[in-house]
């Protein structure tokens, strides 16, 4: 689908290719809206109302190519030194710098190659601000299709020009008078020249309205309804009349534009002057119009058909209606990209964000397509694989099957074993118990003999004090008694204790360290305060390896 947006009027047709390299015309529409430039401010929702108005007549969807008129994409001729392909997008990036209005990062632009030879290159710039192309495109995909092509509306009349007219080689003018502007396209073989100018149907509009003092909307009615012969005024009328002066002032303002770009063509020698002019857009209806330029060009002067080689399919509607035809002539150039690759000048003015966006909505189907054949390439195997686990938990059945009464066999062991160990620990300690007992009377019989050796000596108490030992070291625990008892001398019963004691004491002290079950002695303490009697406390320290 292909969108023509004027400054007063949406052309929308949906073409196919046909056979012979012509186009096939499936159906088209064509609504108008008010063109007032003190309106201009809201042209974008006011020509993206009228598509969706088609668009939801003709219940249409999908992709559409725009073309923009020249109020809204700049068009700019340069020539450059001829250089090699790798350098000419650095040489590209400086002639937009120097010749485009605005920051470069403030627009989307795009040339066209017109002629290359050894010494020069001849190219058009075009380029549009960035938020305008990308409020315009939201606008328009609002009406339910997605822009996928921007491109100014003089270089889609030149494609359509050259497929409509292959034969014509010759110098040619092509005469596209809008609303706001008119183009004036010099055609020379695959060479041309595009000119946009302020010479439009506004002014013929404007110039009505003043001479008869209506509004701007009756002025164009009846602007309309003359050009269009529909108008049941008297010929001499004063409308009729100021229509006809509207469009004769017009037709000279447009003549002194034609002579001025044709004289700037020749003196830069970049186009023959041209052999013949062809007219279209919504001023080509002008009475009176192409009789003028005749007489001033002393040229031919015909109606461009924007339709010459496209076939028209039934249903199609009739395209050759004078009102229609002139409005609907660059949608041909829009719909032939075959032209368009072929003259190199497929240029797109679509924002760079929403050229990603597309290229992902074109891969999409294709990413999506190839994350569907992997997965279904990996079912197979997936499908190996769950019959293989399948499989393995069956065999694990049977294998736990198997092995239920071995792992209670095991569990009955285990538990065997846990009795046997219990038993085990409690025989060790009887043995312990019973060492004890036996260490016991060694002991108390060793400790007896000590004292009756010594003489006149007894134990009045004999208490445990504690066992230690050094976990760490993994020693046994060293057990301490506390022992308290009493010494007699018989020499000096009733008097004070004398000498004897001592030497009596060391000797007690010296035969129990001699013990086998004694390690040291500790904490003597002694008391001579009763006559003849010797109290002694000590605490002795058993060896390990001789418990008690």
């Amino acid at each position: 689908m292909v969108a023509d947006l004027g400054a007063s009027h949406v052309a929308v047709g949906r073409l196919a290719g046909g056979s012979n390299g012509r186009l096939a015309l499936r159906r088209f529409g064509l609504e108008s809206f008010d063109s007032d430039p003190a309106r201009g401010t809201d042209w974008t929702l006011r020509a993206a109302q009228a598509l969706r108005t088609i668009v939801e007549r003709e219940r249409w969807s999908g992709p559409v190519t725009l073309g923009v008129s020249g109020h809204l994409a700049l068009t700019k001729f340069i020539k450059t030194p001829a250089v090699t392909k790798s350098k000419r997008d650095k040489i590209l990036q400086f002639e937009a710098a120097q010749n485009i209005p605005h920051p470069l990062a403030e627009v989307v632009w795009d040339h066209v190659l017109v002629s290359e030879d050894e010494v020069d290159l001849e190219l058009v710039l075009t380029a549009a601000k960035t938020e305008a192309m990308a409020a315009l495109s939201s606008a328009v995909e609002a009406a339910g299709v997605s822009v996928v092509r921007i491109v100014p509306a003089g270089l889609a009349l030149r494609d359509a020009f050259r497929f409509n007219y292959p034969e014509v080689t010759a110098s040619v003018l092509l005469v596209d008078g809008g609303a706001r502007s008119s183009t004036l396209l010099f055609i020379e073989g695959e060479r041309f020249s595009l000119r946009t100018v302020a010479s439009a149907g506004n002014a013929v509009t404007e110039a009505i309205a003043e001479e008869l003092k209506l509004e701007f909307a009756a002025a164009e009615a009846l602007k309309c309804d003359v050009s269009s012969r529909r108008s049941t005024l008297p010929e001499a009328a004063p409308s009729r009349e100021a229509v006809r002066r509207a469009g004769e002032q017009f037709a000279g303002r447009l003549w002194l534009e034609i002579k001025r770009t044709t004289a700037n063509l020749q003196r830069q020698a970049t186009l023959a002057p041209p052999t013949a002019i062809y007219l279209t857009g919504g001023t080509a209806l002008l009475t009176g119009l192409a009789a003028e330029l005749t007489e001033k060009s002393k040229l031919p002067v015909e109606s461009y058909d924007p339709f010459r080689r496209v076939i028209r399919l039934p249903g199609a509607e009739a395209a050759g209606d004078v009102e229609k035809a002139p409005r609907l002539a660059g949608l041909a150039g829009l719909a032939a990209p075959g032209v368009a690759q072929r003259t190199g000048s497929s240029v797109n003015l679509l924002p760079p964000e929403r050229v990603a966006a597309l290229t992902w909505r074109h891969f999409r189907p294709r990413l999506l397509g190839t994350a569907l054949l992997l997965v279904l390439a990996l079912l197979p195997p997936i499908w190996h694989y769950r019959s293989l686990a399948a499989a393995t938990r069956v065999r694990m059945a049977e294998l736990e099957r198997e092995l239920a009464p071995q792992r209670a066999r095991q569990r009955r062991n285990t538990i065997l074993l846990e009795q046997f160990d219990t038993a085990k620990r409690g025989l060790d300690d009887l043995r312990v118990q019973m060492t004890a007992k036996s260490a016991w009377r060694e002991f108390l019989g060793d400790l007896q003999v000590r004292l009756v050796e010594v003489g006149d000596s007894w134990l009045d108490r004999i208490a445990v004090v504690s066992a230690t030992g050094n976990a760490d070291s993994g020693s046994p625990p060293a057990r301490r008694l506390a022992l308290s008892g009493r010494m007699l001398d018989r020499v000096q019963v009733g008097a004070a204790s004398g000498v004897d004691f001592n030497r009596r004491m060391h000797r007690l002290l010296g035969t129990l360290t001699a013990s086998p079950f004694v390690a040291a002695i500790e904490n003597e303490r002694y008391d001579i305060s009763q006559p003849g009697i010797l109290r002694f406390e000590f605490t002795l320290v058993i060896k390990p390896e001789r418990p008690l």
